[in-house]
């Protein structure tokens, strides 16, 4: 079973080496702030980006981690009417209603289905796009 802490412990580490000098260097020549959208997997919420976010934060940089409809915080939305399509739109309008532009979009295991869906959409906006998949390796 993988934890909250494992799962964000873990992400933290590849956040940190995806969003290393280089690819954050070529996400914008031009400033030394950057802005990311991180999107979670199914069965979370943008709460398991927090210590990615944190760090990120710490470093200078802008970070969104939203929560998708009917995840998370936002589970009393769930109904049989959510799909890829909601949750796509989901994060194309965090992206439109603040305005960002040069995004470093991440998105974990489901969340890469819906940042491919971003992308399609609002290409001109995208910078660089990240997907995710973490497993965990059996022990004895």
């Amino acid at each position: 079973m993988i934890t909250r802490r494992y799962f964000s412990t873990s992400t933290a580490v590849i956040a940190a080496n995806i969003a290393g000098p280089q690819a954050v260097a070529a996400a914008a020549e031009d400033t030394d702030r950057y802005t990311f959208v991180l999107v979670h997997g199914a069965w979370h919420g943008g709460w398991c980006w927090r210590y990615v976010r944190n760090w990120l934060q710490d470093q200078g940089h802008r970070v969104f981690t939203p929560t998708l409809t009917g995840h998370g915080e936002r589970i009393h939305l769930r109904n049989s009417e959510v799909d890829l399509n909601t949750h796509i739109q989901d994060i194309i309008n965090v992206i439109e209603w603040e305005e960002l532009k040069r995004i470093i979009l991440v998105g974990h295991s489901y969340g890469g289905m819906i940042i491919s869906g971003v992308c399609d959409a609002l290409r001109s906006r995208i910078a660089h796009a990240f997907i995710l998949f973490l497993t965990r390796l059996a022990t004895k």
